[in-house]
């Protein structure tokens, strides 16, 4: 056996130092009083049998009995104790600790031994239990721990216990012990950014596993048999119960409310089908499952609202829209069927991500943010911000045998395309704009191109394709960089230079200055399905460097001057905008912007009277719970925009 010096700390302080031969040769001397009767002068029962110790050891280890010493209690004077729920077996191996200093833990007798170390106070003893627990941890025993340390108050081994569970989670979710979560705790391990299931569909399924669960049904199947096994099927109808309680004194006088209740609230519901006509049978379970006391059901839309719906398959996601508890349920069925459509359109995909399509931390993919530097007229530099790491990670560069006169990047769903102008020749009357796509590590040219009038140009996605723009000769292009198709669109309004532009919806808005003026924004706004344009009301405030970006509930445009703006839609051709808040006072020229979570990210050039700006905010109550301003060094023009990147 191996020798344990837990109890023993060499360092006491920064004037006593404990040698480490001088503590061996006291175990050693302590090893020779074990199981020797020599000097023996207090008994320990247990059962039918005693144990002759010394009261000097074990009060100088033991709590429990350095009380009973100190108390003048009975068992002082008679010097025995007799202890309950420890088995001699396990009093043995703490003496034989106790005295000799031997490692004595094994995988078969550790959580007595802990439960005992615990109930006779030896601290360095429990302490030995929670590392050796916490370094055996394996999935046929991490929920016999995860019980055992919250029956012990083990902190410690909890925080451990419940990692291993967060990087187990599909095996969790199978369990008995996840349906008796209670709700917070449901919440905590599906938001974890940590977990690690086999996919999202996991999720899913043991959310609905965890709302049909309850404590006091046994739910009769058709053939009026109870079911005491907890299924995995989604019909409430198949519910059922490993705990049972006795039924509350008021259970039945409220059982009556509660099912006109649950009526009403089915037919707010449904109010396309009246339950208790066309479908009485379907009603009265569902009646009965609503009007159960301990019911969960309540809890379903807020579970789902957390999870990562849109990272879920659309089979599971069609599977979830059929399930009774969403029909049954206006604003989960809602949330289901805008996932389903993010899933089935890739259009949906491009732009900043809703909550529920955030990666995790050990997936495939990774929530990013693009920006680039053009290096030498021949070479760009190509990175991308990890949110979940909060690092950079850098890309195959760019290189070009030619200047780069113009480059702008355009991401659609996961793939990321380069548009630009890269020819030395000067051309008479069209410029052949080329097309890249990033495939692994490389770059690769597409094997078409088209032409503008100019070399400089707008480009922004819109649901899958990318539309250019070129004030010189007013031309929009439409373009299908998975076939090379494309097209010629209405030509823009007027030659101006374009400042900014970005897609809401299935609308362009077209951004620059304003002639009129010469201060404020004007905007010019592309209806992509009935190919028009319309002018909008002009924004006030600079149009340089502004950018956009987007959360669950609206997008937004910012300025350098650091006014934030929402988009406003009153018709479906239509974009206004109404002023929100003002992030910072001074001028702040501006890559871009992306929203993560609760969080905004902001990404501008480096300016040190920036950082000293006395109004700079770094919340918004209600938008965003964290600001984070990050600056570049360099003070060339880049970008900031969101990309789904995939993880080595």
């Amino acid at each position: 056996m191996g020798v344990v010096f837990s109890v023993i700390q060499f360092t006491v302080s920064s004037t006593m130092v404990i040698k480490r031969e001088v503590a061996y040769g006291i175990v050693q001397g302590l090893s020779d009083f074990w199981k020797c009767e020599e000097l023996q002068d207090f008994t320990v029962t247990l059962g039918t049998t005693k144990f002759g110790c010394h009261r000097f050891l074990l009060a100088a280890c033991s709590g429990f009995f350095k009380g009973i010493f100190r108390s003048g209690m009975k068992e002082t004077e008679s010097n025995c104790v007799t202890l309950k729920d420890i088995s001699s077996e396990t009093f043995e191996l703490i003496l034989e600790t106790l005295y000799t200093g031997h490692g004595v833990l094994t995988n078969d007798n550790v959580d007595d031994i802990w439960r005992a170390a615990h109930q006779l106070q030896i601290m360095f003893l429990i302490k030995e239990c929670e590392d050796y627990v916490m370094h055996t941890l394996s999935l046929e025993n991490y929920m016999k721990y995860y019980k055992l340390s919250r029956l012990l108050n083990s902190e410690p081994v909890t925080k451990v216990v419940w990692y291993f569970i967060v990087k187990n989670s599909s095996h969790f979710f199978k369990t008995n012990s996840f349906l008796k979560l209670s709700r917070s705790k449901v919440l905590n391990l599906i938001t974890s950014q940590d977990l690690v299931a086999d996919s999202e569909d996991d999720v899913i399924h043991a959310i609905l596993r965890w709302v049909q669960f309850t404590s006091q049904d046994k739910v009769v199947n058709q053939k009026g048999k109870c079911s005491n096994n907890t299924s995995t099927n989604l019909d409430v109808t198949h519910t059922s119960t490993d705990v049972h309680k006795e039924d509350t004194p008021d259970q039945s006088s409220t059982q009556t409310e509660n099912e006109s209740s649950c009526k009403t609230m089915c037919k707010e519901t449904l109010p396309h089908e009246d339950i208790t006509s066309e479908s009485p049978f379907k009603a009265q379970k569902m009646i009965h499952f609503f009007s159960k006391p301990d019911t969960r059901v309540k809890d379903l839309f807020d579970l789902l609202s957390k999870a990562r719906l849109c990272l879920a398959s659309h089979h599971c996601l069609e599977m979830l829209l059929s399930h009774p508890l969403v029909l049954f349920h206006q604003k989960t069925r809602d949330l289901a069927e805008k996932a389903l459509l993010y899933v089935l359109q890739a259009g949906k995909r491009n732009g900043q991500w809703p909550s529920g399509a955030i990666f995790r931390n050990n997936d495939i993919y990774a929530n990013s943010a693009l920006s680039y530097v053009i290096r030498d007229k021949y070479a760009v530099s190509v990175t991308t911000f990890l949110f979940s790491r909060r690092s950079w990670l850098g890309f195959p560069k760019f290189f070009s045998e030619a200047t780069i006169t113009s480059f702008q990047l355009v991401v659609l769903d996961k793939t990321l395309y380069a548009l630009g102008y890269f020819h030395d020749v000067n051309q008479k009357n069209r410029y052949p704009i080329s097309i890249l796509q990033l495939n692994g590590s490389s770059w690769c040219k597409k094997s078409f191109t088209f032409t503008l009038p100019f070399p400089i140009f707008s480009a922004v996605e819109n649901e899958s394709f990318i539309y250019f723009f070129s004030p010189i000769g007013k031309e929009v292009w439409k373009l299908d960089p998975a076939t090379g198709n494309r097209g010629r669109m209405s030509d823009l309004p007027d030659e101006c230079s374009i400042s900014y532009v970005m897609s809401h919806e299935h609308l362009i808005l077209v951004f620059y200055l304003c002639l009129e003026s010469g201060v404020d924004t004007a905007i010019e706004c592309f209806d992509t399905k009935q190919n028009s344009w319309r002018r909008l009301n002009n924004l006030e405030g600079p149009v340089k460097d502004i950018v956009s970006l987007k959360d669950d509930h609206a997008t937004y445009l910012l300025q350098t001057s650091g006014d934030l703006w929402k988009l406003v839609q009153p018709q479906s051709n239509f974009v206004d905008f109404e002023h929100v808040v003002k992030l910072w006072s001074c001028d702040w020229p501006l890559h871009g912007a992306v929203t993560f979570l609760d969080d905004l990210y902001i990404y501008g050039v480096k300016d040190d009277n920036f950082s000293n700006d006395p109004k700079l905010r770094k919340s918004v109550d209600g938008l965003f719970k964290n600001i984070i301003y990050m600056h570049s060094k360099s003070n060339e023009k880049s970008i900031f925009m969101p990309y789904i990147v995939q993880q080595n």
